[in-house]
């Protein structure tokens, strides 16, 4: 008698005396051998290639347009140039400092001092010069930024990557919850389970296939 025969007939054996017992044997066989399809129940095989044709289109449509958007859009706001500002302010120790959008912190500062208004910063109209020319080209860069991903799309796209993947574990979730006939469901349930890495999350699933197939449902 062969492995893969003795292998079920254990696990069947296991599933007779304690369903409990028979979710470490299965997850022995899940990871060692394919269920064949036909031994799939025909609700658990449509829910199962249902959730594989999703799985497919969002992996094509993520390969093949969402990536490449998004790393296009990436390049070219990263090509748009920085700029440094023409007003600078004495600093400490009597040099002057001007100031650069290739720093976030200096934006985030500027655009706060400024929208405060703070007094002490009006006063000194080099730096309150520096801040709002620094703000203003950042502002350009932003409004490139944002050309950039209109003209691209980016935002429909990234909306499209989400629904997709949303449909695909709406598919995922309705496979796992349509109730096995029989161990070859569990089994493939499993494959599944294993192949996206989420045993804690499908717990409670596989249990009550198990109790259901022990006849304790």
């Amino acid at each position: 008698m062969g492995t893969t025969e003795t292998t079920r007939r254990s696990a069947l054996g296991i599933l007779a005396t304690g369903p409990l017992a028979m979710l470490p044997a299965l997850a022995v066989m899940s990871c060692s051998q394919k269920v064949e399809a036909g031994l799939i129940s025909p609700d658990v095989s449509s829910r199962l290639a249902a959730y594989r044709e999703a799985q497919r289109e969002m992996q094509r449509y993520s390969a093949e347009i969402a990536t490449p958007t998004s790393d296009a859009f990436k390049r070219a706001a990263g090509a748009i140039p920085h700029h440094r500002t023409a007003n600078s302010f004495e600093n400490f120790d009597g040099g002057r400092t001007a100031l650069s959008t290739k720093d976030p912190a200096s934006v985030s500062m500027a655009r706060k001092i400024v929208a405060d208004n703070l007094s002490w910063a009006e006063r000194d109209h080099d730096y309150i010069a520096t801040l709002k020319d620094l703000i203003e080209a950042a502002d350009c860069r932003d409004s490139e930024r944002e050309r950039l991903r209109a003209e691209c799309a980016l935002d429909s796209v990234l909306q499209r990557e989400e629904e997709l993947g949303d449909q695909c574990y709406d598919a995922l979730i309705a496979f796992m919850k349509t109730p096995a006939q029989s161990i070859h469901d569990v089994l493939a349930k499993m494959e599944i389970t294993e192949e996206e890495g989420r045993w804690k999350a499908a717990k409670d699933d596989l249990m009550a296939d198990v109790m259901r197939l022990a006849g304790r449902a």
